[in-house]
């Protein structure tokens, strides 16, 4: 054999075992690596949110510490035997707005009728649904659903239909008069009965 012959048969049997020992070797570990490399990440992105929640969490502790009026929190959500302050509330509202209101407090047998929930998955209180019928200007309905929003009781408004209160004139026609009735339901959250 002569040493050019030499020379590539060694050449084409290193290239060949060095293929094989990438394919077989290298690219295992490599694609081992790249796995490892994405997992990292992973739990860096992980620990950073993490870090961000502790730090909203001690935030939050220490403008808790700092609250005031926390009896008052603590006490928004009511008995149902004092539900009697919200509805002063609302007749104080439609007062306060000019608005004529006529509220209506659903009890619901829950033995016999289970309605679903307006919020789901809440524990800790019950709702009272409610429904309110209203009559007044524009301006007027909108401050009265301004008042509802900010009652100190908790309330969800889950319905609301306004529609133009019309009359019907000496010609058979039908004239607007400028009011707009008003219907809204919601539910007012109470703490459950022990």
């Amino acid at each position: 054999m002569k040493a050019l012959t030499r020379i590539i048969t060694i050449t084409v049997i290193g290239v060949a075992v060095s293929m094989m020992l990438v394919i077989w070797v290298l690219k295992p570990v490599l694609s081992d690596v790249s796995t490892t490399n994405t997992a990292v990440k992973a739990k860096k992105s992980e620990l950073v949110l993490l870090e961000q929640q502790i730090l909203a969490f001690k935030t939050a502790q220490s403008d808790l510490s700092k609250a005031t009026r926390k009896d008052e929190i603590a006490n928004v959500i009511q008995p149902k035997e004092n539900l009697v302050a919200a509805v002063k509330d609302v007749e104080a509202a439609a007062e306060k707005t000019g608005t004529t209101e006529t509220l209506d407090l659903k009890q619901v047998d829950i033995a016999k009728e289970k309605t679903p929930d307006v919020i789901p998955g809440k524990s800790g209180i019950n709702e009272i649904k409610y429904s309110v019928l209203t009559l007044n200007d524009f301006a007027g309905t909108v401050s009265f659903l301004s008042y509802l929003e900010h009652l100190p009781h908790f309330t969800e408004i889950s319905k609301i239909i306004l529609s133009a209160e019309t009359q019907e004139s000496s010609q058979k026609t039908r004239v607007h008069t400028g009011k707009v009735i008003g219907s809204f339901e919601g539910v007012f959250f109470v703490k459950p009965t022990p």
